[in-house]
């Protein structure tokens, strides 16, 4: 089985559609510069994909219209598709285009800050000798869900904070801090204690770890 993605920008952009249109200011700029489309390869008029750090995952913004970056296939040539309903699914190829301007920012640090607090709620963050570790997670997907939750919080509280909470931004805040919360009550962490490759451990982030 091959090993499951760690959460992405695609994965925000799927929940939240509005994302990269409305909220972009607080992501990290990676690339910004013309680009143009030729049956689903992105080809970058200057500046470089890989100087830029462009990955999977990554999304581009060009007229409004956010894109999955699916591969890097050179320093200025990148392969992408429409957003797809399933991160496994074909692409969807958009039309081609020449010479506008695109965009990619990304939400990386804040996804890493609500994954490490996830590792540090199920237990994992700072594991003595022979405890578990993330690497022992046998369905590291079910945290891609809550991790995604829990950023778009994180992302619209400091919106919000600009504007206010009764804000659409404050709101939808509040909305994913529910979500977030409830997700974190739902999930279950199987672990692998012993190396046999079966679950012999389940925790949750929402309350005492549970051992079997």
């Amino acid at each position: 089985m091959p090993p499951t993605p760690p959460t992405t920008d695609r994965d925000l952009l799927a929940l939240e559609p509005a994302l990269f249109r409305d909220i972009a200011f607080l992501g990290q700029v990676l690339f910004r510069n013309n680009v143009s489309l030729t049956s689903g390869v992105l080809t970058a008029a200057a500046g470089s994909f890989a100087d830029s750090q462009l990955a999977p995952g990554h999304i581009i913004v060009i007229d409004d219209l956010p894109l999955e970056i699916l591969e890097r296939s050179s320093a200025t040539t990148a392969v992408i598709s429409l957003l797809r309903a399933e991160i496994d699914a074909p692409p969807i190829v958009p039309a081609n285009f020449t010479a506008r301007p695109g965009l990619v920012v990304t939400f990386a640090p804040q996804i890493a800050l609500i994954h490490a607090e996830l590792l540090h709620l199920l237990g994992l963050s700072n594991p003595a000798e022979g405890d578990p570790t993330e690497a022992d997670i046998l369905n590291p997907a079910d945290l891609r869900r809550a991790e995604a939750l829990g950023t778009l919080h994180l992302i619209y509280s400091a919106a919000g904070a600009l504007v206010g909470p009764d804000s659409p931004a404050g709101r939808r805040a509040d909305m994913y801090r529910l979500r977030f919360n409830a997700e974190r009550r739902r999930l279950r962490i199987h672990l692998d204690t012993d190396g046999d490759g079966q679950a012999d451990a389940i925790r949750t982030p929402a309350v005492t770890p549970l051992i079997r």
